[in-house]
């Protein structure tokens, strides 16, 4: 194939769905078509002066799908929230235990912030469980930042330790100026009445709570050290 390609990516975990090459090293594109591929110094016979590397910074590259509102990334997340749901708990009791077993899991003093992410409120199937705040959540953990998603998806609450947390990491990254290389993987409105006694909070409640993991994917031409050893990892 003599054409050179216009786009590159490499660096990352290339999902082809085909069954006899499920993954790739490398992609090439050019216009709208994908040209090949395959391992990395295949595909780069491709390039050209005008050819864009892309590193994806260990990122997946998916082909395009259309999303019918099946929550397929939140699912994928799902596996490391702890399942609260009326569907295995019948009461408040039952499910405060179980949430004060995994906090009491935490070390609150590790030098990397471990949170705890609980799935499933439903006060429709639990009907005894009380009316959630940043106050209540405070009483199991004011050390460990705790975060409850409703059945629905559709509405969380954070404890205060939380919002400590999550504004100090996004004001840190202000002032490093890395927020535009960031991505923010929630944006949880949260609503409590004494949440204007942090000082950090602007007027409401509204913190973007920030997941540390890899960058952007991002133009990278030094290629050399990556021949051989397929996507990079990233420390």
């Amino acid at each position: 194939m003599s054409s050179q390609a216009d786009v590159i990516f490499f660096g990352g975990d290339i999902i082809t769905m085909d069954e006899r090459q499920p993954t790739a090293e490398a992609l090439a594109i050019k216009g709208d078509t994908i040209l090949c591929t395959g391992n990395l110094d295949a595909v780069l016979a491709l390039s050209g002066p005008r050819t864009q590397l892309i590193y994806l910074n260990q990122q997946t590259l998916l082909p395009g799908f259309i999303e019918p509102h099946q929550h397929t990334i939140f699912m994928a997340r799902y596996r490391r929230f702890v399942n609260i749901s009326g569907y295995y708990y019948d009461s408040y009791e039952k499910i405060e235990v179980k949430m004060k077993d995994e906090i009491a899991m935490v070390d609150a003093k590790a030098d990397r912030v471990e949170w705890c992410v609980f799935f499933g409120w439903d006060p429709e199937l639990v009907p005894d469980l009380p009316t959630l705040s940043a106050d209540i959540l405070d009483e199991l953990s004011h050390d460990v930042p705790i975060v409850v998603i409703g059945q629905s998806f559709h509405v969380a609450w954070v404890n205060h330790k939380a919002f400590e947390v999550s504004l100090k990491l996004c004001y840190t990254l202000k002032a490093r100026k890395e927020c535009t290389r960031m991505i923010m993987r929630w944006c949880i409105l949260v609503y409590s009445s004494v949440a204007a006694d942090l000082d950090l909070l602007p007027l409401r409640p509204h913190p973007i709570v920030c997941y540390s993991g890899f960058g952007s994917p991002s133009p990278n031409p030094d290629i050399e050290p990556l021949r051989g050893f397929g996507p990079p990892s990233v420390s």
